[in-house]
C-alpha cells in the first residue's frame, strides 16, 4: 500500500513539474524532442476535459457532474450499510 501511495505522489509531483517547465519555457505550439523518437514534449492548450471532451460548457457538463455526484454519495451510503 505504501508503495503505491508513494509511486502515485512521484507522478502527480512529476506531472506537475514537467507543466510548469512547459508553460515556463516554451511558446504555445513550440516542441522539444528530450530523447529523439521516443520522448517529445510540445506546449498545446486544452480547455476541456480529456481530449477537449465536454469542451462546450453545454448541458452535457452539468448533466455528468450530477451524475458523479450521485453516484458518489450512492458508493458511499452502500458502503455504510
Amino acid at each position: 500500500m505504501i508503495f503505491w501511495s508513494i509511486l502515485s505522489v512521484l507522478l502527480v509531483v512529476s506531472d506537475r513539474v514537467t507543466k510548469f517547465l512547459t508553460v515556463n519555457n516554451l511558446d504555445l505550439g513550440e516542441s522539444i524532442t528530450v530523447i529523439p523518437k521516443v520522448l517529445d514534449f510540445t506546449y498545446v492548450k486544452n480547455t476541456g476535459a480529456a481530449f477537449s471532451f465536454l469542451a462546450d460548457k453545454s448541458w452535457s457538463q452539468l448533466f455528468f457532474k450530477i451524475i458523479t455526484y450521485k453516484s458518489v454519495n450512492v458508493f458511499r451510503i452502500s458502503n455504510l450499510i
